[in-house]
């Protein structure tokens, strides 16, 4: 909760700090200050805050890039380790972001509506191991 909000509240708000993150992102060695960006991500767009909607996306993008696979450690596996890195939550991170835009209270940019499909489609399309599996 720390973290959505560390990042929801001063990194992402912040453009050039955001950037910073958005710049360097595959130097993020764990997944869980992905969800945590992702997360943060959503706070602004359920208040109403697109200014930064198209880079939100891009990095909903790069997050869906990574597959998705069975965590060694079993599903109790949160992405805090380095190594062997899961994926599972930052990518439902971006399921719930893409769910909040189309949300019918929220009116995001009609100049989204692409992205936010493309996103929809991978969400929807790509191997889910909790779902997939046998």
């Amino acid at each position: 909760m720390f973290r959505t909000i560390l990042l929801k509240d001063f990194i992402v708000p912040d453009e050039t700090r955001l950037r910073y993150w958005l710049d360097h992102r595959d130097g993020i060695e764990r997944p869980i200050y992905v969800r945590a960006t992702v997360a943060g991500m959503e706070g602004r767009i359920k208040e109403g805050n697109f200014g930064d909607l198209e880079h939100c996306l891009e990095f909903c993008e790069w997050v869906l890039s990574h597959p998705d696979r069975e965590p060694e450690g079993g599903y109790g596996y949160d992405g805090r380790a380095r190594e062997n890195p899961h994926w599972h939550s930052a990518r439902r991170a971006v399921g719930d972001l893409v769910e909040s835009c189309v949300e019918e209270d929220v009116n995001v940019p009609v100049s989204s509506f692409g992205p936010l499909s493309e996103l929809l489609d991978a969400v929807y399309t790509q191997f889910d191991a909790r779902l997939d599996r046998d």
